[in-house]
């Protein structure tokens, strides 16, 4: 009998290796699942910072607002004494150079005096308990007025004279400011700049030119 071709007749043993799969090796699957949670959780991170700036931006938007609308009431109003006019920079005048016009009053160099806009200063000798004035109303007074040397120029207490009744609007300015606030019955002293009562001309010729000038205000009523 012929002989037959042993390895061509003999079934070829298989080998088991496992099938390729698709996408890659499990390393590199492991790989990926890592590289997307690092991206979702990077995701949160950006999420939370745009959340923290946004707040943070809220709250600054709403203090600028608060402060812008606080300087706006402040500079609508009107100024406050304690910070008008540094008082250090007004002229220093010696109170006892002048007589109170109500004789019953007394002042010192000690008395606290209250600074308005341009080193316009007043103190109440006496406060009064009845209405207040505004710069518009017309107001009847006594008063006397002194140069800072305590010379008197003016007064409605001199012989044959009566109580002064003028509208604030037509009088210096430093009466119209300065009057604003005290009420009838009251004493004020009023220390006026040159710049808020006859200026660098002056009046001749009792009040010579760039002269500060004091006075004591007696209110008697509105009018």
């Amino acid at each position: 009998m012929p002989s037959q071709n042993i390895e061509s007749s003999t079934p070829k043993k298989r080998t088991n290796q496992p099938d390729k799969q698709p996408g890659g090796s499990p390393a590199t699957a492991r790989m990926t699942a890592r590289q997307m949670r690092a991206a979702r959780q990077e995701e949160l991170k950006r999420q939370q910072n745009f959340v923290t700036a946004a707040l943070v931006a809220g709250v600054l938007l709403i203090i600028a607002i608060f402060v812008f609308q606080n300087n706006l009431i402040h500079i609508g109003s009107s100024p406050s004494p304690s910070t008008a006019s540094n008082s250090n920079s007004c002229l220093s005048v010696d109170m006892t150079k002048f007589a109170p016009i109500d004789s019953s009053l007394t002042v010192s160099n000690k008395t606290k005096l209250t600074t308005l806009d341009q080193c316009l200063q007043y103190v109440d000798l006496k406060t009064g308990t009845g209405q207040a004035v505004t710069s518009t109303d017309t107001v009847t007074v006594n008063y006397t007025g002194w140069l800072t040397d305590g010379t008197k120029f003016d007064s409605s207490l001199n012989a044959g004279r009566t109580p002064f009744q003028t509208a604030l609007s037509g009088v210096i300015p430093g009466w119209t400011k300065g009057l604003v606030g005290m009420k009838v019955g009251g004493v004020r002293r009023l220390i006026i700049p040159p710049a808020l009562a006859y200026g660098a001309t002056g009046s001749p010729p009792t009040i010579p030119a760039n002269a500060t000038l004091v006075f004591d205000v007696q209110l008697i009523s509105i009018p």
